[in-house]
Order: structure tokens, then sequence, then C-alpha cells
């Protein structure tokens, strides 16, 4: 879900190189969308001070226990999961 206007951004190609899209909805709601190649340290840095200043509000799907790290990456694998998935020690 991105607003009209909203920027969409992809980091890396974990689910393929091949993208197929209906084009209308990324001109229609006049999205952006942003590729990146990696991260470098000052990103991270102003990554971790907007989410620190509140915004950003990551999706989490679930907080699991670190005991139950198989079960998440199964969900990982089985594609079961929408947002981050985070393991709680």
């Amino acid at each position: 879900m991105v607003r009209l206007g909203g920027r969409i951004l992809t980091c890396g190609a974990t689910a393929g190189f091949r993208v197929e899209m209906d084009m209308r909805y990324l001109w229609t709601f006049e999205h952006h969308t942003i590729g990146s190649n990696g991260w470098s340290r000052d990103d991270l840095v102003k990554l971790l001070e907007m989410l620190a200043a509140r915004r950003l509000d990551p999706e989490i799907d679930a907080i699991l226990p670190l005991e139950d790290s198989a079960r998440a990456e199964l969900l990982l694998e089985q594609r079961q999961v929408v947002g981050k998935l985070l393991l709680k020690p």
C-alpha cells in the first residue's frame, strides 16, 4: 500500500530479477520507484536517526523467541511474512 505520490524502494532482487506489473498503477497514483544497491554507513546512521525520531514506522509481522528461529526461517521461505520478522533473545 502506497499513498498517492508515494515512494516504492526496492533493495536487491530476492524474488528474482524479472518483475511484471501493470504500469497503470505506477503512473495513475504518481508513485516513484527507487532502487538501492546497498547501504553505506551514513545511510544506516540516518535510518537509525529516523527510527529514533519516529519518522519511520516499520511493519512488523511477528516477534518470535530466538528458540523459534527454525520456524521463522520456514515462514520466510514460504513467504508467509508481510513486513519484518523479529527474533527476540
